[in-house]
């Protein structure tokens, strides 16, 4: 088959940017790719001491690039993650078409030639330079600027706030009183950590926080029950046996498995369970219409660290926090915010300009594809599962965007793209509730896929 050969700009170097890089060049294209960091990893390079995923190396590798550990799930540390997308950019050649330290200040459209320009900013000399592409793939990820909060009272309170965008490790913690903002995969596991080193901690829930899973699970009993009783990732679960029923049964299989979960944690003696059953059922979520906190740390911290759970604090005094429930913490010498990020283009300002600020990635065709941009400028790693990884959506989406520019398969025409998207926007909205409002990638896994 015969096709015009592209040259593609590629603005990040996570999971996303490597695995569209490594298909175009698949497809006999050409591309670079453009990273603030100083090496490959994305979010998972600046990352905290002790970072640890939520997903298995089954679920997070990509499809045709294996760690060759099937036998032996587990999750990732990290560094080992970072490893693992090292030997990625090996094993297809990707080192050379890679830049670091380099920052995209704008993308614009040439007149003369039609190709699309790409400033670019050298961190280390402040150089800017051009680079010509005929298409660009945003991959800068979702993670790109904090979210930060502010309380009534906040400017009285003379401790430190920090995002955990900042934090590293928990030593500075150390026989302090500390408040954490969030209960988020991140915030359980800094919530884990801190309150192993803090005289006391609260945590603060903001609204519900996701349906909480525990990393490791125990597998049912084989026929020999003295055999395969090793803990196994829980997102094994994540898989179509489950996903695929009907969405509307999830609150019965929900109360169900969780009452199931309550009685196993009796049998075999495990507080944490318990609490997690009960956390889970206090406020009525569940895997099919929320995202997945799949990590029980901030519980095991709650059972054995005194962490306490408080709802949204309404101000400052001082040293002293103050909460919904008329509830005071006390001599609070730190606050940190496990509040997450939001979305921001402020390079596609002069193409897009409604879509630089916090946009809604809901409004892209399948979280890729603006429908006035096309092909032109596509998105790539904005599709964030409930439950299961963001890797192999991304890779997903890079193998329909190499074929798109091999001429092996076209996007709908703009009308029926905008109403394809509408009616998936909609089941995102029905399926997640107030969650998709505020976390705009959330999709179904198995329905995306």
């Amino acid at each position: 088959m015969t096709y015009k050969k592209f040259h593609v700009g590629i603005i990040g170097a996570g999971a996303s940017g490597l695995v569209n890089l490594k298909w175009i060049k698949e497809k006999g294209h050409s591309g670079e790719c453009w990273e603030m960091q100083t090496g490959i990893g994305g979010v998972y390079l600046s990352t905290y001491q002790q970072a640890q995923l939520t997903t298995t190396n089954l679920s997070t590798t990509f499809s045709d690039f294996s760690d060759g550990n099937e036998s032996n799930p587990r999750m990732y540390m990290a560094f080992e993650y970072r490893e693992y997308l090292k030997k990625y950019c090996e094993a297809n050649n990707l080192g050379p078409h890679l830049n670091f330290r380099k920052k995209v200040l704008k993308v614009e459209k040439c007149p003369d030639s039609g190709k699309w320009s790409l400033h670019v900013e050298c961190l280390e000399s402040g150089e800017v330079t051009k680079h010509y592409y005929d298409k660009i793939i945003v991959c800068s990820g979702a993670n790109t600027t904090k979210s930060v909060p502010c309380w009534p009272g906040q400017e009285t309170f003379k401790g430190s706030i920090v995002h955990s965008a900042d934090y590293d490790s928990p030593e500075p913690y150390r026989g302090k009183r500390v408040c954490l903002v969030g209960a988020g995969e991140s915030g359980s596991d800094i919530a884990g950590l801190i309150s192993n080193v803090a005289s006391s901690c609260v945590m603060v829930k903001r609204g519900k926080h996701g349906h909480v899973v525990s990393r490791y699970q125990f597998p049912p009993r084989s026929v020999d029950p003295y055999k395969d009783r090793r803990p196994w990732p829980s997102d094994i679960d994540t898989n179509r046996s489950h996903y695929t029923l009907p969405r509307w049964v999830g609150p019965t299989i929900a109360a169900a498995r969780g009452w199931g979960q309550k009685k196993k944690a009796g049998v075999i003696g495990s507080f944490v369970d318990a609490k997690i059953s009960d956390i889970n059922r206090l406020q009525n979520t569940h895997g099919f219409v929320i995202f997945g906190t799949k990590n029980e740390s901030f519980v095991k911290a709650m059972i054995y660290s005194g962490l306490e759970l408080k709802p949204s604090i309404t101000k400052f005094e001082g040293q002293n926090v103050h909460f919904e429930d008329g509830t005071v913490f006390e001599n609070c010498d730190a606050v940190v915010l496990n509040t997450g990020y939001r979305m921001f283009f402020p390079f596609l300002e002069g193409v897009v300009p409604e879509f630089c600020g916090c946009p809604d990635v809901r409004s892209l065709y399948k979280h890729s594809f603006h429908p006035d941009l096309g092909t032109d400028i596509m998105f790539s790693g904005f599709a964030r599962p409930g439950f299961g990884a963001l890797p192999p959506c991304s890779e997903m989406q890079a193998r329909y965007i190499s074929m798109l520019l091999s001429g092996e398969r076209t996007l709908p025409p703009k009308d029926v793209m905008l109403k394809l998207t509408e009616l998936e926007a909609e089941q995102e909205l029905w399926q997640f509730q107030n969650a998709a409002k505020r976390v705009k990638g959330l999709v179904d896994y198995l329905i995306y896929m």
